[in-house]
């Protein structure tokens, strides 16, 4: 937050993940939706401009034609929020981001499992909004709210999960996105019940990108009534006017109070996480049998590129997707150069498969798991043995799978 000018900052951020139920479809964002990353970051939305290269006797760019569909790069990191309860769902919007990256969950009595999944059908994409508000975050936030940007139709690519050094466990997905939509607070002194609300102040309707289909939702605020949000699900934005300087909404109208309105990007309330997440001093990793492991770091990667319909015609918004035709998941275990581990250094070479089981967290309580059956050490990899100090054993394994699908699970205790 600046002296003069609002700034955007982390710690003023609130994020929520829901899946969806089909491809792009909005599925109505609630406080148990909350998720606190670490970081999020959009890299989009993306659009090829392209020179009009037609002769046209000078040399220069004179115009810039657009092509292909919108592209909406993103990542994501956070900590792992155990559930409060066996048997329940992993807590803080982390259910949703493991069932988009395995693409199949079961629960149990005492656990949660997660699981690959091949069927087409299976992926889940998310709708995902991040909403910043004014300076720091206290009590009421949702009437401070600066700015919002959501994502449909968010699917993840890549999903990696690293353990070492005693310090927190940290998740971390990438992927892409349908559509992307924005909202930006405005002053309005519109007055009377009205659909189309003309703005006011340095914030016009160029602030809300907007798509008949994929729009952001606000809210009006105002002394007298406190506050109309649509018996709390937000008015979606439907349109945009640069010349009226106005925007409209569905959901309405609103009942505005003339004078000294606001238009607020909506958010839902947050529910806070009420458990910790994991940390890395408690735990253990067994390979082959060896269960005392001297593990300094792990990294765990499911990685699986989707291909979204890029070169449909007749169409500025990717239609529909497809799974990527190959998974890839895999294990990087970096270890102390102890005596015994160095056979593993000859096993690299030898092509067979060993067990992998890792705990992280206390297992007398809440705690994660992932179980891979069949790892094949990669030949990659080998031994730092700094001038002075320990060494280092560093091993790489690709997990197989046995009778498909069963490569690995990740498991919530």
């Amino acid at each position: 937050m600046g002296l003069s000018i609002g700034h955007e900052r982390g710690e003023s951020r609130r994020v929520f993940v829901e899946a969806e139920a089909s491809l792009g479809t909005y599925p109505g964002l609630v406080s148990a939706d909350a998720i606190r990353p670490l970081r999020f970051s959009l890299g989009g939305p993306e659009r090829d401009r392209t020179v009009r290269d037609d002769a046209k006797g000078s040399v220069g760019a004179r115009s810039l034609d657009t092509e292909g569909v919108w592209r909406v790069p993103w990542s994501m990191a956070g900590y792992i929020y155990p559930a409060a309860a066996a048997g329940s769902m992993a807590a803080h919007g982390f259910h949703d981001v493991l069932l988009a990256a395995f693409g199949k969950y079961t629960t149990y009595a005492s656990y949660d499992k997660y699981e690959p999944e091949s069927d087409q059908t299976a992926i889940t994409t998310l709708s995902i909004l991040q909403a910043m508000a004014e300076g720091t975050i206290d009590v009421d936030y949702l009437d401070k709210i600066w700015s919002s940007d959501q994502l449909f139709g968010a699917w993840i690519d890549s999903f990696t999960l690293t353990v070492g050094g005693g310090r927190k466990a940290i998740w971390e997905v990438s992927g892409g996105a349908v559509a992307h939509a924005q909202a930006k607070r405005s002053d309005t002194a519109q007055a009377g019940s009205v659909s189309t609300v003309v703005l006011s102040g340095n914030v016009d309707s160029r602030a809300y990108d907007r798509h008949a289909t994929y729009s952001p939702r606000v809210k009006y605020v105002h002394t007298t009534p406190t506050h109309l949000d649509n018996t709390g699900a937000g008015y979606p934005v439907i349109s945009a006017v640069d010349a009226a300087n106005s925007i409209t909404i569905s959901g309405g109208p609103i009942a505005c109070g003339g004078a000294g309105g606001q238009i607020m990007p909506w958010c839902p309330s947050e529910s806070v996480p009420a458990t910790n997440p994991l940390v890395g001093i408690s735990g253990s990793l067994a390979l082959d049998a060896v269960a005392d492991m001297p593990i300094t770091q792990m990294v765990f990667r499911v990685e699986r590129t989707h291909e979204p319909e890029t070169d449909q015609a007749f169409t500025e918004y990717v239609p529909d997707l497809f799974a990527g035709a190959e998974r890839t998941i895999s294990l990087e275990l970096q270890c102390r150069s102890r005596h015994d581990l160095r056979k593993y250094q000859g096993t690299k070479k030898r092509f067979t498969s060993m067990a992998v089981a890792v705990d992280i967290g206390d297992t007398a309580a809440r705690y994660a798991e992932v179980n891979a059956g069949q790892m094949e050490l990669e030949v990659t990899g080998g031994v730092d043995v700094p001038e002075r100090g320990q060494g280092t054993v560093n091993f790489r394994g690709r997990c197989l799978e046995s009778a498909g699908d069963d490569e690995v699970d990740f498991r919530m205790y």
